[in-house]
């Protein structure tokens, strides 16, 4: 793939019907089959809509990936069983069972959908092939790079809820409205952009943009382990430099011209940030010889034009403002969430409390103070509590049979290079990310990471379509 595919625009109406192999099947814009065009659609509609955090928006995408599986299952049959929709029922079935158990049946439906949209996902892209599949993941990154570039101006233009002010910082939270769930987004996105394209690189390099101007430590993090599993699946450190440099240069010049606007205390330079965004845009155009002299030259000459236009002692200042407020392993609020569900989830260990019925309470630092939360910040110890072993295991046993699906790639269907290291990494991000945030809670994380995985494995046995 060398480009964004027609896909990557609003999504038309089915409108033909195009021989694949042995089979036939309805097709949308990009040659993307009815059922991954509707996927596409579920998952841009949760991503300028909250994520479908909120009952409304998560019914719709229940409504669309249903109707996507209904018909993939009527194409294949019973092909497109496999462990990850079987686990996924389970999950749900005993999300029910840990609801009722807690009191409270009707909190289950929150995690009964979420299971189900995960493995109704995966069966949808796996029946795609190779090329229906690359095309849905280069769909899913011009939807990332929308979420990008809303974020980016929410910061520039102060706009509420596309940015919030955090500590005296604006932080990007784009149309998730949390800042830390739209790096969970948009950092295992960002490991699927190893290709060379100009169009990739100028997709990655909004993609790090937008992960940069949410300030979140957790996804600066998950980008790191991120990048370490796309250089061991991709072909090395050196071949990830190669194709990584001219976005994550450019993305550090954009990043400098948004931090004179980050600061809550000092006014927005909107002209400075648009034109390290150009500028870093630009930079990829850059040809690959003499890179080293070509990224320092450009570097400086982004420094420069920033202090031409007054920039440099706002750059500075915010420099100093974030690294104080951000660059610290400290989080009082997350030590005191985890210590305290840590006790919940001791006095019950095998069901929990119950989806929904976690209510827990610390003191605060001063002592004066009692916090109260209903989130973790770490999916993995929040869902302990909630549904006890029994449902963490089986959380684990559905991400670790996608992670298995990697493996299994036959050589005739296999995923081109970059979407098989690209999907491995993007897993791993998102596993080490949701040890630090409640990224599960917005739907749209989770479904848009296993898709992915999905599309990096092997395709189902194909048959005709009467």
């Amino acid at each position: 793939m060398t480009s964004l595919p027609a896909a990557s625009g609003p999504l038309q109406p089915v409108r033909a019907v195009e021989p694949v192999g042995p089979r036939y099947v309805v097709t949308g814009p990009g040659n993307l089959p009815a059922p991954i065009a509707v996927l596409v659609c579920a998952l841009a509609y949760a991503a300028f809509s909250q994520g479908a955090f909120y009952v409304r928006e998560l019914v719709t995408c229940t409504a669309l990936l249903a109707a996507a599986a209904v018909a993939t299952a009527r194409a294949h049959g019973r092909s497109t069983v496999n462990a990850v929709p079987f686990v996924a029922v389970l999950a749900a079935a005993w999300a029910v069972a840990s609801a009722t158990l807690g009191g409270n049946a009707a909190a289950a439906a929150g995690p009964v959908a979420l299971a189900l949209c995960a493995g109704a996902a995966f069966v949808v892209v796996r029946a795609g092939s190779r090329s229906e599949r690359e095309s849905f993941a280069t769909a899913l990154l011009a939807v990332g790079c929308c979420v990008a570039v809303l974020g980016w101006l929410g910061v520039v233009l102060r706009v509420v809820p596309l940015a919030l002010p955090d500590q005296q910082l604006w932080r990007a939270a784009s149309s998730l409205t949390y800042a830390n769930a739209t790096a969970g987004l948009l950092v295992p996105l960002a490991r699927l952009t190893e290709r060379r394209a100009l169009a990739t690189r100028v997709a990655a390099t909004l993609l790090l943009t937008g992960t940069l101007a949410t300030l979140s430590r957790a996804g600066y993090l998950a980008l790191a382990i991120g990048g370490v599993v796309l250089a061991a699946r991709g072909g090395g450190v050196r071949r990830l430099v190669a194709a990584g440099w001219r976005p994550s240069l450019g993305a550090l010049v954009a990043f400098a011209g948004l931090l004179p606007s980050m600061p809550a205390s000092a006014p927005p330079r909107p002209f400075v940030a648009l034109l390290a965004l150009a500028g870093g845009v630009a930079a990829q155009a850059l040809p690959r010889d003499r890179r080293t002299v070509q990224a320092v030259a450009g570097t400086a000459a982004a420094l420069v034009v920033l202090a031409a236009f007054g920039a440099a002692e706002p750059l500075a200042d915010a420099t100093r403002r974030v690294g104080a407020a951000r660059v610290t392993v400290a989080s009082p609020d997350r030590a005191g969430e985890w210590s305290a569900t840590w006790r919940v989830a001791r006095e019950h260990p095998v069901t929990g409390v119950g989806p929904g019925n976690l209510d827990i309470s610390w003191p605060a630092a001063d002592g004066r103070l009692v916090m109260r939360a209903h989130y973790t910040h770490n999916e993995y110890l929040q869902l302990f509590a909630e549904q006890g072993a029994v449902g963490l295991a089986l959380a684990l046993a559905l991400l670790a049979a996608a992670a298995r699906s990697l493996r299994r790639t036959r050589r005739e269907d296999a995923a081109p290079d970059w979407l098989a290291a690209g999907a491995a990494a993007a897993l791993a991000a998102f596993l080490v990310h949701s040890a630090f945030d409640f990224v599960w809670h917005i739907p749209l994380i989770p479904l848009a990471v296993l898709a992915v995985v999905a599309a990096a494995g092997p395709a189902v046995d194909r048959k005709a379509v009467p």
